[in-house]
């Protein structure tokens, strides 16, 4: 059976606990990957990290990379924010618009802020969209009593 290694700190054993078998977790740490940056083969604290699939605090790859930003972005506020410095860019926004989904989900916003500029300039328009529910409301119960009429 495989032991921990001395040269190693605790904290690199504990990464791949999740990794069930013993074994297979001290022939992973047995391993060291070599690193990007430097070419030589040891742990670091990311490395571990990546062995079993969590965030790293230096992301390299597009991937970690993508997650660290969506958790930069949880809040509502911070990522309108990035979102529109991002968009600003032409590339970006190119290639954000080919995304079928992305690219309604902006039509859909620019629609309803038109629809919020309009009622902004028009004060009378928050009466004719009353008087419209107000008639939606009329119809309905009319379709009720019409069936509810036939039924009998």
């Amino acid at each position: 059976m495989a032991r921990p290694r001395d040269d190693l700190p605790h904290y690199i054993h504990g990464m791949p606990a999740p990794i069930p078998d013993a074994d297979q977790r001290f022939a992973a740490i047995a391993e060291p990957p070599v690193l990007a940056r430097t070419g030589e083969r040891r742990w670091t604290g990311d490395e571990a990290k990546r062995l079993t699939g969590r965030q790293v605090a230096g992301p390299e790859t597009v991937q970690e990379k993508v997650v660290a930003v969506h958790e930069l972005v949880r809040a509502e506020d911070v990522a309108s924010r990035v979102g529109t410095d991002l968009l600003r860019r032409p590339e970006v926004a190119f290639k954000a618009m080919t995304d079928t989904t992305a690219r309604h989900v902006v039509n859909r916003a620019q629609a309803r802020q038109g629809v919020e500029i309009v009622r902004q300039r028009t004060p009378a328009m928050q009466h004719i969209e009353h008087t419209a529910e107000f008639l939606d409301l009329v119809g309905a119960c009319a379709h009720f009593v019409t069936q509810a009429g036939r039924r009998r």
